[in-house]
């Protein structure tokens, strides 16, 4: 699919991040990164309310799951 005088996927490959509904819709169904929203929605939550209880602000780092979703966006390279 033409883009700005380019072929999705032949000349350019594009990644999205969230893997929202419409990107399995859009031609070419957009290659992206699902995030575990609901799980970040959690470690949101329970953040929120250590700093309602008081108990300060903690600096750490969380790291949540993350799962690549191919579709028809991104060249296979191994076929060349």
């Amino acid at each position: 699919m033409p883009l700005c005088g380019l072929d999705v996927p032949k000349d350019i490959s594009l990644i999205g991040f969230d893997d929202i509904p419409l990107a399995s819709l859009v031609t070419p169904p957009l290659t992206t990164i699902h995030a575990p929203s609901y799980e970040m929605g959690i470690e949101a939550t329970r953040l929120l309310m250590r700093e309602i209880r008081g108990e300060g602000t903690v600096r750490q780092r969380i790291i949540l799951d993350t799962k690549l979703v191919v579709r028809d966006s991104v060249r296979d390279i191994r076929k060349l």
